[in-house]
């Protein structure tokens, strides 16, 4: 979900040079099908050579994470044991411009993933220190959240929609700067 996720919102921005996207997935005992790295030297190398064709560039246009039914059917085809949820909408302006919009990413459609992952499937949602007020350094998941910003209310509303929708979950909240 995350490969086409990015590629999705890559061409719905108008990008229309050559990329790719990957993640790794290697067996990783016990009882969980994959652990995922993410090395960009290990990722370089795998797809120096590869070019997305202009069928495979349409077909992801046509994708959407907000249609329930691909949703559904990529977890059923797929029967992941993790998810790693990292779609969102993360630019702190747009969001206060358009708070519908930042709630439809944001929250309802990760409870729409986490709802449609199988059962024991293990949920990792990344999230945003953005859910804190901002005026304390080194806040821990013991500190309640105080959002000033709708991204960051919106992304708390998502770590909710996780919490009640899955009992196996883990929950990221970090900043990325860049």
């Amino acid at each position: 979900l995350y490969q086409l996720t990015m590629a999705q919102a890559y061409w719905q921005s108008g990008k229309t040079d050559t990329a790719t996207f990957n993640l790794h997935f290697r067996d990783y005992p016990p009882n969980r099908a994959f652990l995922v790295f993410a090395g960009l030297a290990d990722v370089l190398d795998f797809v120096e050579d590869l070019h997305y064709e202009g069928d495979d560039i349409e077909y992801l246009r046509s994708l959407s994470l907000f249609d329930g039914e691909f949703l559904r059917q990529t977890m059923e085809s797929v029967q992941p044991d993790v998810v790693i949820h990292c779609a969102a909408m993360v630019s702190v302006d747009a969001c206060e411009d358009d708070p519908k919009i930042a709630y439809a990413c944001n929250s309802d459609l990760t409870g729409e993933i986490v709802r449609a992952a199988p059962d024991g499937c293990l949920t990792v949602y990344m999230t945003t220190d953005g859910v804190f007020r901002g005026d304390m350094p080194f806040m821990t998941e013991k500190d309640l959240p105080c959002p000033r910003t709708v991204y960051g209310k919106s992304k708390l509303h998502g770590e909710w929609s996780v919490q009640i929708a899955s009992r196996d979950h883990l929950i990221i909240r970090t900043n990325f700067f860049g």
